[in-house]
């Protein structure tokens, strides 16, 4: 998911959902997108035998 399809799926332009973003959590939807991204890496790297290059590929980092 990339900061366009949240966008097109919240039915709004993507530079409001910047200002909202920024409003209401005080960072850019890119940066939360990456920050959940790693989580979810940092939880199959925990939770799994998965190698860092298998994750990446699942996560899409």
């Amino acid at each position: 998911m990339n900061v366009n399809e949240v966008a097109r799926q919240s039915g709004i332009c993507r530079r409001t959902l910047e200002l909202r973003f920024q409003r209401l959590l005080g960072c850019s939807p890119a940066s939360e997108i990456r920050r959940v991204r790693i989580a979810h890496a940092i939880d199959l790297l925990q939770r799994t035998n998965l190698s860092v290059t298998t994750v990446g590929r699942v996560i899409r980092l």
